[in-house]
């Protein structure tokens, strides 16, 4: 399958979903939403565990379990101390930080954007269009993973609820 067809598929998929809760703007930016939460899919699985291995390769290298590597810490004092002090530097850290590093940009380029400053709440432009679609991808990626590897239902509630907040333009 081509991508003008996959973009087509992902398009009239999302058609429903979108006359359902009122999303006249997803099926244009389908294909940008699925798009970002495979990068960031991609860069937690490949990129975040090569970053991790260069800055903490002893550290790093001696994890055994996937849930560990997703998790990991360097500690600062042995392991038999009772206040353990750790650095995080987790995969999905890696992957947050990517995020923040592409939607920043994307964000100020909304800030001046004349469509946008018309009406503040209910504005539209297309920038703003991959700037929702990058946040609903990574907020995607981020419901699956604190489901995998759940360790708090707020984290699951977060990355659930805020796809509603960067669509409610979609």
């Amino acid at each position: 399958m081509d991508l003008e067809r996959l973009k087509h598929f992902l398009q009239d998929a999302s058609i429903p979903i979108a006359d359902k809760f009122g999303l006249a703007k997803l099926p244009e930016n389908a294909h940008f939403i699925v798009a970002s939460a495979l990068f960031f899919w991609a860069v937690h699985l490949i990129f975040a565990p090569i970053v991790s291995r260069v800055l903490a390769p002893v550290s790093y290298g001696k994890l055994r379990s996937r849930n560990a590597r997703n998790n990991w810490y360097v500690s600062k004092r042995p392991s038999n101390s009772a206040k353990q002090a750790h650095t995080t530097c987790r995969n999905i850290r890696v992957v947050s930080l990517v995020h923040s590093l592409i939607i920043i940009p994307f964000a100020f380029r909304n800030l001046y954007s004349p469509e946008l400053d018309a009406d503040r709440a209910f504005g539209w432009d297309k920038q703003y269009g991959y700037t929702a679609s990058i946040a609903c991808g990574y907020f995607i990626w981020d419901t699956f993973e604190s489901s995998i590897h759940f360790t708090d239902v707020g984290f699951v509630i977060h990355g659930a609820s805020s796809p509603c907040v960067h669509s409610k333009h979609h």
